[in-house]
């Protein structure tokens, strides 16, 4: 009967585990209270088996916990105020997820990978697929209004609709397709139905949205997956030069890429005027020189914002001042809060994350995207972005990788 109790904790301990991958689509809430139940479900098991504590094994999830210490202790000398109140909260996860990932592992029966990213791709391939369908009944997908400005009402419908911000849709659907077309000839054919189809609306809507780093990523991982599944140079070179046409073709015929593609030449060559090109160009130089102004210890994240807005107001840069735009720089946003010492302790972090999984593919992929997301993005200051970091950084440290296996219900 004892044993059979515990079965049934483990089967709920690990479902919890792999609904924390929905995150996509599941509201943020939902995936807190999923996350504090597999929690308190693994400290119970593990206080049960009391397996042995491995320092050199924890030591990997601990280091996700060093670049942001700095938080706790802003909190404890200035624990009145609301900010730093604000940006502990968000970096909660930090000090428990790495904690509660390596006493998961540590336990007798063992989670699978490929459910949790198994779930991560049937969540944004749903989320593709009703964001699709709400935008043709319910937006103006046929309007030349919605492709304006950079796309702007289009993507503003989108986010309404899928409670994703553009950014990071991009940079799911873009690391889902990534590791859908790394394993595509391994499916069984039926599967390959399915995943052809999630692929199909996974691609559409992030060619649709046309986030300029995500497509960016697409297009480099997808050279990358041809580099590495085709030994003959002659086929390479053609499939590069599909690949290259494709794109080119794909950038005329949707009308939102080709409208952020003007963008390009307009910041260059033309007319800057509401180009985000040039407000990323303004946002960029007024994080850069604020970081330089105090490189060594950072101003603290209760002044951060404060600062920046300030910089945006003096260079007449009067919609950041509005919004209150971040660096959108992950490195930069660091080094204004604590100092160059904490971007060195970060890129260690990157480091020691690099050498754990660069062998794994499907770990490759995710660290790349992350790596070049964070220089046009500071993905850590929202909840979405966090996610996806620790999550799957946390999934990858983990795994062994075994070149024989798959990790995606291959044939």
């Amino acid at each position: 009967m004892i044993n059979f109790k515990k079965e049934q904790v483990e089967n709920i301990r690990q479902i919890l585990f792999v609904g924390l991958f929905s995150f996509p689509m599941v509201p943020i809430k939902i995936i807190n209270v999923l996350f504090f139940c597999f929690s308190i479900l693994t400290l119970i098991l593990y206080l049960k088996e009391k397996p042995k504590f491995i320092f050199s094994e924890f030591k990997f999830y601990g280091f996700f916990m060093l670049p942001f210490l700095p938080y706790i202790a802003e909190l404890l000398l200035y624990h009145n105020n609301p900010v730093v109140q604000f940006e502990f909260e968000k970096k909660l996860l930090f000090y428990i997820a790495p904690i509660i990932f390596y006493l998961s592992f540590s336990l007798s029966s063992k989670i699978k990978i490929e459910n949790a990213i198994n779930c991560f791709l049937g969540s944004v391939s749903i989320l593709s697929i009703l964001s699709f369908f709400s935008l043709l009944f319910f937006g103006n997908l046929f309007s030349p209004i919605s492709y304006q400005n950079g796309a702007f009402e289009l993507r503003r419908l989108f986010e309404e609709f899928s409670r994703q911000h553009p950014i990071y849709y991009g940079l799911y659907s873009s690391t889902a397709s990534l590791w859908i077309i790394y394993y595509f000839n391994t499916y069984s054919k039926n599967l390959k139905w399915l995943l052809g189809i999630s692929l199909f609306f996974m691609l559409f809507m992030n060619f649709l949205v046309a986030a300029k780093m995500p497509l960016i990523i697409f297009v480099l991982g997808v050279l990358w997956i041809a580099y590495k599944k085709v030994n003959s140079l002659k086929k390479l070179l053609f499939i590069y030069t599909g690949i290259i046409i494709g794109l080119i073709s794909i950038s005329f015929l949707v009308p939102s890429l080709r409208n952020r593609l003007i963008e390009v030449y307009n910041y260059g060559f033309g007319e800057s005027i509401n180009n985000t090109l040039a407000e990323r160009s303004m946002i960029f130089s007024c994080s850069k020189n604020i970081f330089l102004q105090d490189f060594l210890t950072g101003i603290g994240c209760r002044n951060t914002q404060g600062v920046l807005d300030y910089c945006y107001i003096w260079v007449k840069f009067y919609k950041g001042w509005n919004f209150h735009f971040n660096s959108h720089n992950q490195f930069l946003t660091l080094g204004i809060n604590y100092g160059i010492g904490i971007i060195a302790l970060f890129t260690m972090l990157l480091v020691m994350l690099y050498r754990k999984i660069n062998n794994h593919p499907l770990g490759f992929i995710y660290f790349c995207s992350v790596v070049l997301i964070m220089f046009t993005e500071s993905i850590l200051e929202r909840q979405m972005g966090i996610y996806y970091f620790l999550f799957f950084g946390l999934l990858f440290v983990t795994t062994t990788y075994n070149k024989k296996a798959t990790t995606a219900n291959p044939k």
